[in-house]
């Protein structure tokens, strides 16, 4: 391995098993970021459903065939 490699792994996880001390500083989370395209997803969901709803096979109940 390389010496560098080394020494920048045991920093980061030295930084990271840190993070966690009581000391330790508080990043607060990111606010969330806003929703324009909510609509465009639920439509874009829908219609996925419908075409995977054409697409796979229909479920038979046991002792029925499996046919539409």
């Amino acid at each position: 391995m390389e010496a560098l490699a080394i020494i920048l792994a045991t920093n980061a996880n030295r930084a990271h098993a840190q993070s966690a001390l009581p000391h330790a500083p508080v990043v607060p989370p990111e606010p969330p970021r806003p929703t324009r395209s909510r609509p465009l997803r639920r439509a874009t969901a829908a219609a996925l459903h419908r075409l995977a709803d054409v697409v796979e096979p229909h479920v038979a109940r046991a002792g029925q065939p499996a046919i539409r």
